[in-house]
């Protein structure tokens, strides 16, 4: 059960909600996002892109993302995308 406030907040922004798996199968997802996060920022972000504009660095940050799609996945496991 989600938080009323959680709720609300995904709501506002149309967001989606993702839960994880349960038991076993689920055990090492968050790891698995953590890893994939900490790639992403050590392959993209460091050292720090400089842009003029927020826009741009989420034009970059979505372009990267498709990029990275097409790369073998460096943690495989469950939790490839």
């Amino acid at each position: 059960m989600e938080a009323a406030r959680w709720t609300a907040f995904r709501s506002h922004y149309g967001l989606g909600a993702f839960h994880c798996q349960p038991g076993i199968r689920g055990a090492d997802e968050k790891g698995g996002v953590e890893d994939q996060i900490g790639w992403f920022r050590r392959n993209h972000l460091v050292p720090v892109p400089e842009v003029d504009t927020l826009a741009e660095l989420n034009a970059m940050v979505d372009r990267w993302d498709q990029e990275d799609d097409n790369r073998p996945h460096p943690f495989p496991g469950p939790h490839d995308r």
